[in-house]
């Protein structure tokens, strides 16, 4: 999973956020700020927060 920054067409900006946990099966925000991710082999929920 990738975070991108776009202009019109064209990405300026991106960062790595995950790597080799498997296939993003979906994404939701939740009302505390966090990303979560249920991914696909394993079948498991990730919480993704922001650096404080």
């Amino acid at each position: 999973m990738r975070r991108l920054v776009i202009d019109g067409d064209r990405v300026l900006e991106q960062e790595l956020i995950l790597k080799g946990y498997g296939r993003v099966r979906d994404v939701k925000f939740g009302p505390d700020g966090a990303m979560y991710l249920l991914m696909n082999g394993p079948d498991e929920v990730l919480r993704v927060s922001p650096q404080q």
